[in-house]
């Protein structure tokens, strides 16, 4: 059935430990050049504090994509094991459903967008008299390890981005409706909430 077994294990310490591993999402700088690579306009784009100029030019807070997909996996996994990792229930977290929601968007987009190409199989098993599935498919992949080696040597650990807060005046753009439904619908119930601060 593929895969080492930890992905698809029920959950415990090792298996969060090897989750939390994976899904460490550092910050890192990137150039006002990188942002217009990636046809984003960099005056919405967070700056980063001055001490992280990359030869005297002003950077930006970026996050790598790969640790955001397996973070929805793992978003999703928990949302499976909702009993074990949620035991009171989520109605304490007004954007689970959203945030689960976006999670399937993601990876839905991302494996969309980079279609595997493998063929898999069908294989007699033994024990059963139907054509069983053997999704195990040899293909290239990147080593991950180097990934998460060369990702970490440009992290920086020591903020996050709920560090910061926005400058008075700053040009910014609107947060999706489905946003602020959830905001607005959360307040009645909880006057006193306030995700902006």
């Amino acid at each position: 059935m593929g895969g080492p077994e930890i992905w698809r294990a029920e959950p415990s310490e090792e298996v969060d430990k090897a989750w939390e591993r994976v899904t460490a999402e550092y910050l890192f700088p990137v150039k006002e050049s990188d942002i217009r690579a990636m046809r984003k306009d960099p005056s919405v784009v967070v700056p980063m504090p001055d001490n992280y100029k990359i030869d005297g030019e002003t950077t930006y807070m970026a996050k790598s994509a790969v640790y955001h997909n397996i973070h929805c996996l793992d978003y999703i996994r928990k949302a499976v094991y909702r009993d074990h990792y949620y035991p009171n229930g989520t109605d304490d977290n007004p954007f689970h459903a959203y945030h689960t929601a976006h999670c399937i968007m993601i990876l839905f987009e991302h494996l969309t967008c980079s279609g595997d190409p493998g063929v898999y199989l069908y294989r007699w098993m033994e024990e059963f008299n139907r054509p069983i599935a053997d999704t195990n498919i040899w293909r290239q992949c990147w080593d991950f390890e180097t990934v998460m080696e060369e990702h970490n040597e440009r992290a920086v650990k020591d903020m996050t981005e709920t560090d910061v807060r926005k400058p008075h005046g700053v040009k910014s753009v609107p947060a999706p409706d489905g946003v602020m439904n959830i905001i607005r619908n959360y307040q009645r119930t909880h006057p006193d909430y306030n995700p902006g601060q």
